[in-house]
């Protein structure tokens, strides 16, 4: 050969070791006489192709489902640039692409192993292979609890779930669980909580493979609120005389059932139940302290109460009570300056038989009135009490124009410690002094009243007499004459005419 020179003898052989190229093959023979005959032919010998993948390097590995840029090249010495006649194939997916580039983001999980081939013109091929990758997904799925289940708030939820990967086995111990509504609750692949927000979640349960592909779950779980209750009307603490309509007033709300005022229902600890609703009213509830409660339950089962207290008590009893005619009367002092009882009466039935004021020797008159109060029952408040006395006459100057306030004292009892009139009753001490102011009565006939002070009410007896002493603030005018209102008493025929003492007390 013109390129391989010497490449056989003899009238045949067998070679396969031509190099490439277009070869003059020579046969000569030379006969004894040296002589020399040669034939020729020309051979052409196909060399292979050449392939090569650039792009990706081998071993690259890669995401499911991302985009993978192939690259290569393919010559060959007689045909030239064989590159646009590369085909390309994953021993996991086929053909894959063909030419010298292309991209593709379809690759399915697994180790690929990637050709790319060609063929000369002919029939020889080339070839050159990589591996490639792919990492496939993991996947997450969440088990318990079942999704749309509800639960009540504070209630314990235990969350199951698992995670895997083609790649990574097992990923559950990394699974992270979040909320919508509060952000992380738990990791790992069972957790228990009973802190979850009322409301409505979105419970998310995630994981991250090695290859940092992303897998979850999610489930919805509804947090039940439990309702609020409040009472608006009566007040706590508020009294009620017995008979007495009470107003109810009180509302109710639920975050998932919305206002559920309607269905409140109300109970006293004394009576069961009482009214339903957002309001009613009752006059029958009995006597004593009550605890009432207006309560709810919403869909979830959940309940709400509010309570306040109350007292039913007895209604207020007023009673008037009429002096004792027997021990009704004046005193008038000893003398002008001794401030002392000197003289008394208490048979006197006209006009005049009560005179506080002056005697024309200016000695001053006292009134005494008494009353047995023993019928108001023990244990009674006295809300209030009020002294009437009835003008029958007028002598001299009206006192109520020169002598002060006409006070009252009060003795719980009797000011002597007897029941009848005595003179000493002038100047006893009194249980409390000026307990009332009386009003002046402008014509005869008409009543002077005064109501009593606290200290007063608490003078009052519950267990027998209750006397009270009616003066002026000055005991004389010093003008030596009779300057007195005269009062009825008790002993006066005329029974309208007698003082009085109308008490309003509480059982």
């Amino acid at each position: 050969s013109d390129q391989d020179g010497a490449i056989g003898t003899g009238g045949s052989f067998t070679t396969s070791s031509l190099s490439s190229g277009t070869h003059v093959i020579t046969a000569s023979v030379t006969d004894a006489g040296g002589l020399q005959d040669t034939d020729t032919i020309t051979l052409t010998v196909n060399a292979a192709p050449s392939a090569s993948i650039t792009s990706p390097a081998d071993g690259t590995g890669v995401n499911v489902g991302a985009s993978v840029s192939f690259v290569g090249s393919a010559s060959d010495s007689e045909d030239g640039d064989l590159t646009s006649s590369l085909s390309w194939t994953s021993s996991l997916d086929g053909a894959i692409g063909s030419g010298g580039s292309f991209t593709t983001s379809s690759l399915s999980a697994g180790a690929h192993v990637i050709t790319a081939s060609v063929s000369d013109s002919g029939g020889l091929p080339a070839s050159d292979t990589i591996t490639v990758t792919v990492n496939s997904a993991p996947t997450a799925s969440i088990t318990s609890p079942a999704d749309g289940a509800g639960v009540n708030a504070g209630a314990s939820v235990s969350f199951v779930g698992t995670a895997s990967d083609s790649e990574d086995g097992d990923l559950t111990s990394s699974l992270s669980w979040t909320s919508s509504l509060d952000g992380a609750i738990g990791t790992g692949g069972s957790f228990t909580t009973s802190s979850l927000s009322s409301g409505t979640h979105v419970i998310t349960a995630s994981v991250t493979d090695a290859g940092g592909l992303p897998a979850s779950d999610t489930i919805t779980l509804t947090v039940n609120a439990a309702p609020s209750v409040s009472i608006t009307s009566p007040a706590d603490g508020s009294m009620f005389d017995q008979g007495v309509a009470i107003n109810f007033v009180g509302t109710a709300s639920d975050p998932e059932n919305g206002d559920l005022t309607l269905s409140l229902s109300w109970t006293s600890d004394l009576d069961g139940a009482i009214g339903s609703g957002g309001s009613f009213s009752t006059s029958t509830l009995s006597l004593g302290a009550h605890t009432i409660t207006a309560s709810v339950v919403d869909s979830g089962g959940l309940t709400a109460v509010a309570a306040i207290g109350l007292t039913v008590q007895a209604p207020p009893v007023q009673v008037t009570f009429t002096s004792i005619g027997s021990e009704d009367g004046w005193v008038r002092e000893s003398s002008e300056t001794s401030n002392v009882g000197g003289s008394r009466n208490s048979t006197g039935t006209g006009s005049s038989a009560l005179r506080p004021g002056d005697h024309k020797k200016d000695r001053q008159y006292k009134a005494i009135v008494s009353f047995d109060t023993s019928s108001i029952p023990a244990g009674a408040t006295i809300l209030s009490a009020n002294l009437r006395l009835q003008r029958g006459t007028l002598k001299g100057t009206n006192p109520f124009t020169t002598h002060g306030a006409c006070q009252v004292d009060i003795q719980t009892g009797s000011f002597s410690g007897s029941t009848a009139l005595e003179n000493t009753d002038f100047q006893a001490a009194a249980t409390a002094s000026q307990v009332t102011s009386l009003s002046n009565p402008a014509s005869n006939g008409d009543w002077s009243e005064g109501s009593f002070n606290a200290a007063g009410l608490a003078a009052i007896n519950l267990s027998g007499r209750t006397q009270l002493r009616v003066t002026f603030d000055l005991d004389d005018n010093d003008d030596r004459g009779d300057d007195y209102v005269g009062y009825y008493s008790g002993d006066n025929s005329n029974s309208s005419r007698h003082p009085q003492l109308v008490v309003t007390y509480q059982p």
